[in-house]
């Protein structure tokens, strides 16, 4: 090695080395030399080799460690053959390895999931009767819901939040939307461990944080002190979904979605009801269509209806693109035929969606935004219940170009359609 440099070799688990040796010398002895502060300490480890052919070596470090030897400061390596000076030995391919280990599943970009619930405070954990953050909410902290948490492949952890995020009064703000403020404001240099078997990760860097930055181990700040590290309970609930919790002090459980930013959904794309017999229907139960179900004769009728788009975006957007004429019904002021779209189920309504394939749900966020058709929402069906903001709904693939969609509106009253990508 290099005058003056030093290397530690504590993370690694193996010394590798390929010997060349005639048969005179018969073993060779490998010394790692340490330089702790000045002081100088060697461990030596022996090996046979092969007369007259390449012996392949790999020496466990710890076998130097089980010796006593500090192995943080390695400057040095030594060689002595058996017998002494007894013959030529050539020495190659010197390098220290370990087995490599599979990144946590961790890394890569994750976002606050756009849907009620996903940032919520309650007793105990799977408890957020305190509060919870609904979508009128998630709307309203869209510069919170956009901010990112990068776990890095290095192991680095790091908040991009941009210009602006969501700024309480303990930080100067006015719990809304404004610029970040240190030490949470994104410049925290961060590293995570995320240890599976344990289902916890730990961010160590002060002002680095995921959720928001309040809460930690001690409790809420400002109350604490602003912690040097944090450790989070995190659960995946599928490869692009995780739910992350912390007990911010004794009995106050901050609940957290995130989603996988990137990650592109199964829904991505457009769809339409499938031009089949018993593809809008409804019934008493899941699989029960026995009330009403769209033959042949009234997909011809609702030609309007069955070109209907549902549009999900790669960007978490959601649209109804209607045309010039879809269904309407006697509730929307028509007269159960094609004609102009009504608001607020006209096309206009600007939404999001938000896909559990854990759950098996898909929940439509934004008032006039629907799947089907509009008037069955989870309280029931309009007019009789209030216009919703979001709506839940049911979904399986059949394939990648087909999905069966259901909603109980009301109890007992389940409508199921099934839709086709285009």
């Amino acid at each position: 090695m290099a005058d003056g440099v030093t290397v530690d070799v504590s993370q690694m688990e193996y010394l590798h080395l390929d010997v060349w040796t005639a048969e005179a010398v018969t073993d060779i002895e490998t010394s790692l030399i340490n330089n702790a502060s000045g002081t100088v300490t060697e461990a030596p480890v022996t090996r046979s080799l092969t007369a007259n052919d390449w012996t392949s070596i790999d020496i466990p470090i710890s076998e130097y460690i089980n010796q006593g030897l500090t192995v943080t400061e390695i400057f040095q390596l030594k060689f002595v053959g058996t017998p002494w000076a007894a013959g030529t030995v050539f020495i190659d391919n010197i390098y220290f390895w370990r087995t490599p280990t599979a990144p946590s599943p961790l890394v890569g970009t994750w976002v606050l999931a756009p849907e009620a619930g996903a940032l919520a405070v309650g007793p105990a954990m799977g408890d957020t009767s305190w509060w919870s953050c609904d979508a009128t909410c998630v709307t309203d902290r869209a510069c919170q819901y956009d901010d990112e948490f990068v776990f890095g492949s290095d192991g680095s952890f790091t908040n991009v939040l941009g210009t602006e995020t969501w700024v309480e009064t303990w930080q100067g703000g006015s719990d809304a939307c404004g610029t970040p403020v240190a030490p949470y404001d994104g410049n925290a240099t961060a590293t995570f461990v995320h240890n599976q078997d344990n289902g916890t990760v730990t961010i160590s860097g002060s002002g680095a944080y995921i959720g928001i930055p309040k809460a930690n181990n001690e409790g809420e700040l400002p109350n604490v002190a602003v912690p040097e590290s944090i450790t989070y309970d995190v659960t995946f609930l599928d490869s692009n979904t995780i739910s992350v919790v912390i007990e911010a002090g004794a009995g106050v459980f901050w609940q957290y979605k995130l989603v996988r930013s990137g990650a592109p959904s199964p829904l991505v794309g457009t769809w339409v009801l499938a031009p089949e017999a018993g593809s809008l229907a409804v019934g008493p139960a899941l699989g029960d269509t026995s009330w009403w179900s769209c033959d042949a004769a009234c997909i011809g009728d609702r030609v309007c209806q069955y070109d209907d788009q549902f549009v999900f975006g790669s960007d978490g957007s959601f649209s109804n693109v209607l045309g010039s004429d879809t269904w309407v019904e006697a509730w929307q002021g028509g007269s159960d035929a094609c004609a102009a779209p009504v608001a607020p189920y006209d096309g206009t309504a600007s939404a999001t969606y938000s896909y559990d394939e854990s759950a098996g749900t898909v929940t439509i966020n934004g008032t006039g935004a629907y799947i089907g058709i509009p008037k069955a929402n989870n309280e029931g069906e309009l007019p009789n219940v209030a216009v919703p903001s979001s709506i839940t709904y049911t979904i399986s693939f059949e394939s990648d170009t087909a999905i069966n969609v259901s909603i109980e509106s009301g109890a007992g009253v389940f409508w199921q359609y099934k839709l086709v990508k285009i």
